[in-house]
């Protein structure tokens, strides 16, 4: 081997080979290749189709890709996204006081992800959920359940009762759980309180001061909650 060839070789020799997580050098060390450091490894990355983001979190096959920001912003416009899944047949479930309770599935996305709710027919129970935030393309089955479950476990739990002689419903429990609602026969000019939605009964707050009247004297707590269930993973957080 000439003196040049013998150059070129040592040469190749001491350039280092990019490894997927490391470097290695080749210049000899007691005949042995050395791991010197980490290098950066040019990975298959997710990109969205919509910009440059690569934290991709909605895939819809055959129709793109999506970081949670250019989702929610084609969730807002017509065609932006594909239609959301159908939502499952309407139930009825018959609560302990024998009242029969006609409630059906909607399905929407918003900005923020799929909603599903239950809704009864006429007004009453409303139940919302929407999956994890920023996820459009995740499966409605663990948020009909969750639904489900909750319309099954909140309707059969009565807290207001009719009572004797006059069949007053009073409250029957040490808690009430409720919903506040806009009342159905106001108007935008009329600055009204809300009125409260129990056991699927539209009440004003005066019908509702009546109801607790077993409770003269006792202390009483008023706490107000979210009314959508964030799910994912099939938990509700």
């Amino acid at each position: 081997m000439s003196q040049q060839d013998r150059d070129k070789t040592i040469r190749a020799l001491q350039e280092p080979i990019v490894f997927a997580d490391a470097v290695v050098d080749r210049e000899p060390r007691g005949n042995h290749p050395t791991v010197t450091a980490p290098a950066t490894v040019d990975r298959v990355q997710q990109q969205c189709d919509d910009c440059p983001c690569a934290e991709v979190t909605s895939t819809f096959p055959g129709f793109g890709r999506f970081c949670a920001e250019c989702a929610a912003t084609r969730a807002l416009r017509p065609g932006g996204l594909p239609e959301p899944p159908a939502a499952p047949d309407p139930v009825t479930i018959k609560g302990p006081d024998g009242r029969s309770h006609h409630l059906e599935f909607q399905v929407q996305r918003y900005a923020t992800g799929t909603g599903v709710e239950l809704v009864e027919r006429g007004g009453g129970y409303h139940f919302s959920t929407i999956s994890t935030i920023g996820r459009h393309d995740q499966p409605i089955h663990a948020q009909v359940r969750h639904l489900r479950q909750l319309a099954e476990d909140t309707i059969g739990n009565v807290q207001l009762e009719p009572h004797a002689p006059d069949g007053r419903l009073l409250l029957s429990t040490g808690q009430v759980v409720g919903r506040l609602v806009w009342p159905r026969d106001a108007d935008d000019y009329q600055r009204r309180p809300y009125n409260v939605m129990v056991d699927g009964l539209e009440m004003t707050w005066e019908e509702l001061g009546r109801a607790m009247e077993p409770y003269e004297g006792f202390r009483f707590r008023l706490i107000v909650e979210d009314n959508i269930d964030e799910i994912h993973d099939g938990k509700a957080s």
